[in-house]
């Protein structure tokens, strides 16, 4: 029983640490998005502070076209850079966690293998005791059928 609780232990462990940096690459993913939200939406209004001057000065569609694109490389570029950013950082937390002393090779894995190992063990032993059973079942029966035909013989034989 303690070493199931072992390896039930160590199971509880490996998730949670799984938990843990799942939750650490959902708290940097939302930060991430959080920002590329304001980045697009800081130049959206931009954008639209660009066209509705523009228009109210009467200058021409060309110029605004001119201004949109600059701002929407603009945008590309700073898109870009949180993109890589925040692989940085996603790269920086998975060699964090898969490199640590806490990663399931160096943990848990031995010690779910031992407990693998005892259960396979354990099922060789009841097959081997089941199949041994079987067959001294079947030699039982088969004394039992030749002793009642014996039985029957020598009642019916003697008259």
């Amino acid at each position: 029983m303690a070493k199931m609780t072992s390896v039930a232990q160590a199971a509880e462990d490996a998730v949670k640490i799984v938990s843990r940096a799942t939750e650490e690459a959902a708290t940097a993913i939302a930060k991430a998005a959080e920002q590329a939200r304001k980045v697009v939406s800081d130049s959206a209004a931009d954008a639209v502070r660009v066209l509705s001057v523009k228009n109210a000065d009467g200058s021409s569609d060309h110029d605004i076209l001119i201004e949109l694109k600059t701002r929407m490389e603009g945008l590309k570029s700073d898109i870009k850079e949180l993109n890589s950013g925040t692989s940085i950082r996603l790269d920086g937390l998975e060699k964090e966690k898969l490199n640590s002393r806490e990663s399931y090779a160096n943990t848990f894995k031995a010690e779910v293998d031992k407990g693998i190992a005892d259960h396979e063990t354990r099922l060789n032993a009841l097959e081997k005791s089941k199949t041994a059973q079987a067959v001294l079942m079947s030699i039982g029966v088969g004394i039992l059928t030749i002793l009642v035909s014996l039985l029957i013989f020598h009642i019916m034989g003697s008259k």
